[in-house]
């Protein structure tokens, strides 16, 4: 009874997967990392707000660059002499006033939205950057999850098949009972493992679909190869290039020139701003031309509070910078070491593990077959070899993951 239930609950998870028992006869949607990523660039949310946040700074420097407007003032109005004939008529004024802004606070302010400008150009890439290491991160997870789930269910193909071995020995006698409980009892593992892979499936397919924004159709399937192993990295010309050119730190950088040039902006309105001006005015009995130049007097401000909160942004913003380069640091030397590590564990795998654990197992179900190891020492055998092919998928999931954060946090492998 507990074989048939586990045949039933392997079977429905299969024909989950693929219906009807047949994978063929249901073609799913296939997507391979190239699909994906120019969806997700496409489509994700979070880009279309920085490209959005570029648009708006470049309005800003704009109107940073537009120059004051002139004031024309035009006056009519009835009038009468006072001295004289009791003349009575129309008088008129025209008055043009031009300010004219101190060059210096003007190439400051300039300068200033400059540099915004770059910071949210340099948020943009960052975003590209992120979108980019999640979902190559997504699809390698679900790639793996794929292949362990195939890993499972041929587990299982090789543990009924067992069971089946370990039925007719007990039924001939040529074994023990106990044979046959261990063999159903290790098919029960089987089919939770199996379960264990759908669901994990399930999760990473849902991720992947989370960061490309996109929904990717129903038991969608990505299709690809792991990445080729890189060894010949140093930490130090990865700090090195990530200090150069990672946005999120370019960001910090133009963030504290766009305060410095704030500073410098508010430093020289302490020179006021003139005012060219010049009129006419005619009334009953004379007529007036004027020009001349208005100057205010900064007698009782000189914006002091202005200057010193803008020096205080400007310190803030170079501490902000320091930090950003040691947060980058740390992160960095984490990515590097997890990408070193899961280099060495392929490299164990590739000179001879991998092979050596299949091997040993089916030596161990030869003999077994043949009544020369026990059931035990045969199911260890397998289970041996199923667990190294199932680290080495993980092996090659890290590694492919790391290098995705490598690249996020270099801004670019070299």
């Amino acid at each position: 009874m507990r074989r048939i239930i586990s045949i039933v609950v392997v079977g429905l998870l299969w024909s989950a997967q693929y219906p009807y028992g047949a994978e063929s006869q249901v073609p799913r949607a296939q997507y391979d990392l190239a699909q994906l990523l120019s969806i997700a660039l496409e489509r994700n949310p979070s880009l279309a707000v920085g490209e959005a946040d570029v648009g708006a700074s470049r309005g800003r420097l704009l109107g940073a660059k537009a120059y004051p407007n002139p004031e024309l003032t035009i006056g009519v109005g009835p009038g009468r002499a006072l001295e004289g004939p009791p003349n009575r008529g129309t008088e008129e004024s025209i008055k043009f006033s031009q300010p004219l802004e101190w060059v210096f606070k003007r190439s400051a302010r300039i300068r200033s939205a400059e540099h915004d400008v770059e910071a949210y150009e340099m948020e943009r890439k960052d975003g590209v950057l992120r979108v980019t290491a999640a979902v190559t991160a997504a699809f390698y997870e679900l790639l793996g999850a794929q292949r362990e789930s195939t890993l499972a269910f041929q587990m299982f193909t090789a543990v009924e098949q067992l069971a089946s071995m370990a039925r007719k020995r007990v039924d001939a006698g040529e074994a023990p009972k106990f044979e046959r409980v261990k063999a159903e009892v290790e098919l029960q593992r089987a089919t939770k493992e199996v379960e264990r892979a759908q669901s994990y499936v399930a999760q990473t397919r849902a991720a992947l679909v989370a960061m490309v924004g996109k929904d990717l159709g129903a038991a969608f399937e990505v299709q690809g190869e792991f990445p080729e192993r890189r060894a010949d990295w140093k930490l130090e010309s990865l700090l090195d290039a990530a200090m150069r050119q990672h946005p999120r730190l370019l960001v910090r950088e133009r963030d504290r020139a766009r305060r410095a040039a704030t500073l410098d902006s508010v430093r020289a309105s302490r020179v006021p701003d003139v005012s060219l001006f010049g009129g006419l005015e005619r009334e009953i009995d004379r007529e007036s031309y004027r020009a001349g130049l208005t100057i205010p007097l900064p007698l009782w401000s000189q914006r002091q509070g202005e200057i010193a909160e803008a020096a205080a942004t400007v310190r803030r913003a170079e501490a902000e910078v320091q930090q950003a380069r040691l947060e980058l640091v740390k992160a960095l030397t984490q990515a590097f070491e997890r990408y070193r590590i899961a280099h060495g564990q392929i490299e164990v795998f590739h000179q001879g593990l991998l092979r050596q654990a299949e091997d040993a197992a089916e030596i161990a179900r030869k003999s077994y077959q043949f009544g020369e190891i026990s059931l035990l020492e045969f199911l260890d055998a397998q289970r041996v070899a199923f667990q190294t092919t199932r680290e080495f998928y993980q092996a090659q999931v890290d590694l492919a993951v790391s290098l995705a954060t490598l690249e996020r946090l270099t801004g670019g492998l070299p």
